[in-house]
């Protein structure tokens, strides 16, 4: 069936991020690999624990001065999906 790109989004600590990574070491999740790590806050612990899994990631804040709400999840969607095709 061919390997499954994961896409994770956090805000924080990184806890689900973390079984995530750990399911997909131990073979719980096989055919799987997090491809990238979406983060609404810069310099939070999941941040650290990508980095760590050597898991790219980036950081998306909400302008939210800016943009509303649905335009911030429009630009998100589109670079989740550009990330899952990598």
């Amino acid at each position: 069936m061919g390997l499954t790109r994961i896409v994770v989004l956090i805000s924080g600590e990184g806890t689900n991020l973390q079984a995530l990574i750990d399911a997909c070491d131990a073979g719980v999740l096989p055919e799987c690999s997090i491809s990238h790590v979406f983060s609404n806050k810069s310099g939070v612990g999941g941040l650290t624990r990508a980095a760590n899994a050597r898991i790219p990631s980036s950081v998306v804040e909400w302008e939210r001065e800016k943009e509303s709400r649905e335009t911030y999840d429009a630009r998100l969607a589109v670079l989740v999906k550009s990330k899952k095709r990598i």
